[in-house]
Formats: structure tokens, C-alpha cells, sequence
């Protein structure tokens, strides 16, 4: 089997990251130019007293003028106070409707793997949701992944969505503007050419 490239990412807790493998990808003239480019994405964190649900929006560039699969094995945070999600759906929106990506659940590494269809020179936006039980006042989701692409985000985006009761509220990335919503307060924070040092965090008193 032939690899182009491989990026190895930091494990969870071990390595704590995401895993984006590219073995069998078409190759590219220009051996300094990456097959696929992760160069935005959009984050929604939303907490309750128990559960932390997550809705992101990821932009993959394929620079290639083939179409492939792409294999992402995409890891969740967990530990003694925050369990596996009970609710995972990653899919891709087309007409409006949602085409569900089927994935295969990795319990030892607390993720999943599943493949992006990627178009022919395009970029390629795709989904991901999940829901999971919180028992403490905090929710993480992993940001320092961006790493394993060895180059900085070119915008994100990054929103917290808490309800209006809690005190204390403490994120990162630190907010750039913040507003009240049907009873919730949303942070939110836009970053440009970033490379995370740490992962996307709400801690409440």
C-alpha cells in the first residue's frame, strides 16, 4: 500500500487529537502542497446542567482533480465526569437535506471513523453533532487537532451557548462579542490564521 502522506495526530489523553489518515490519496505534482486542506471550521458548544451538545461545521479542500473518499477518525472528549455521546450524527448537507454519514464507533479510542466524499478541486463542507452527559460544570471539545494538519485554521469560528443562570462563566477561546437569547448568553469568538494551544472550554460556578 502506498501513502502520500500521513498525519498522525495527538490520541486523546495520550495524544489528545484527531486523526486525519491519507494513505491512497491521489498524489500532486507540487510534493510541498498538501492532497487536503482543513482550513476553516465552525463550532456551536451548548450546556445544560447535564449535557453538552456540539454542532460543528468543517471545510475540507481537496486540491486534487480527482474525486475520494477521505477516512477521518474523529475523536470525542471523555473522562470520569463526561461520558461517550449518546447521540452522534455526522452528515453533509445537500438540497437542504441531510445526507447521513454512516461511521463505526472506536470505544477504545472514544471517537469514530467515517470517510467525507470530497469533490474534484473543490472544498467540501461536512457535519457533525453529537450529544453527550455532562457531571461536572465544564464541557471540552478538541481543538488542538488543528495541529496534526501542520498549518493554522484560516478563520474559525467558535460559539458557547449557556443558559443565563450560571454564574461564573469562564471560556476558551475568550469571547469577542457576547448577547442574551431566549434565556441563554452566547459567546462568540472569530479567530483568523489560528492555531490552537488549547481546546475549547465552558466552566461555570
Amino acid at each position: 500500500m502506498k501513502f502520500s502522506i500521513v498525519i498522525q495526530a495527538l490520541l486523546l489523553i495520550a495524544f489528545q487529537g484527531v486523526l486525519f489518515s491519507q494513505d491512497n490519496l491521489p498524489d500532486l505534482p507540487d510534493s510541498d502542497k498538501s492532497t487536503v486542506d482543513f482550513f476553516m471550521e465552525e463550532i456551536t458548544l451548548q450546556v445544560s446542567d447535564s449535557t453538552s451538545h456540539v454542532e460543528g461545521v468543517y471545510y475540507f479542500r481537496n486540491n486534487t482533480s480527482k474525486e475520494f473518499d477521505f477516512p477521518v477518525l474523529f475523536p470525542f472528549y471523555t473522562d470520569s465526569l463526561t461520558s461517550y455521546p449518546h447521540v452522534i450524527e455526522p452528515y453533509l448537507l445537500e438540497n437542504g437535506k441531510r445526507n447521513k454519514l454512516s461511521y463505526k464507533n472506536l470505544p477504545n479510542f472514544s471517537g469514530i471513523r467515517f470517510r467525507i466524499p470530497l469533490q474534484a478541486d473543490k472544498a467540501t463542507v461536512w457535519h457533525l453533532d453529537y450529544s453527550q452527559k455532562i457531571n461536572a460544570k465544564r464541557a471540552v471539545y478538541i481543538i488542538t487537532s488543528t495541529a496534526a494538519w501542520k498549518k493554522p485554521l484560516e478563520k474559525a469560528t467558535y460559539y458557547f451557548i449557556a443558559p443565563e443562570s450560571f454564574s461564573g462563566v469562564e471560556i476558551w477561546p475568550e469571547a469577542d462579542t457576547a448577547y442574551t437569547d431566549d434565556g441563554n448568553i452566547i459567546y462568540k469568538c472569530i479567530r483568523e490564521n489560528f492555531m490552537p494551544s488549547k481546546d475549547m472550554k465552558i466552566s461555570w460556578k
